[in-house]
């Protein structure tokens, strides 16, 4: 009965694993990029930096992370840095992968995608 219990609590760990690495985001096709800051979100830059795969590669979100697309226009840069620098949530701190320019490049970027919207 013990080993029955253990086998099904492993089948449902490994379903609950497989459905969380079926909601990761996915990088854009290097070739549809130009801005060095979507190359970087994108993991193409630095390896070690995937934004893409918890906001996907067009930061519209996955099941893992938030889309950007209405969160950007309320942050200002100084809270978009502090949660890259620091993480923010779930997500992790990028201070040890990120300089401070290529974290202001991202954010210039991420205001470039989503700007804000004109005031009526």
């Amino acid at each position: 009965m013990k080993a029955l219990a253990l086998a099904l609590a492993l089948a449902l760990a490994l379903a609950l694993a497989a459905c969380l690495s079926a909601c990761a985001g996915v990088a854009l096709p290097r070739e549809q990029l130009t801005d060095p800051s979507a190359l970087l979100f994108n993991g193409y830059t630095k390896p070690e930096v995937t934004c893409f795969k918890c906001h996907n590669g067009d930061a519209k979100g996955t099941m893992r992370g938030p889309s950007l697309e209405k969160k950007v226009a309320t942050l200002s840069d100084s809270k978009l840095s502090d949660a890259i620098h620091k993480g923010a949530g779930f997500m992790p701190s990028f201070k040890d992968k990120l300089t401070d320019e290529e974290i202001s490049a991202v954010i210039a970027w991420l205001h470039a995608t989503f700007p804000k919207a004109p005031a009526p």
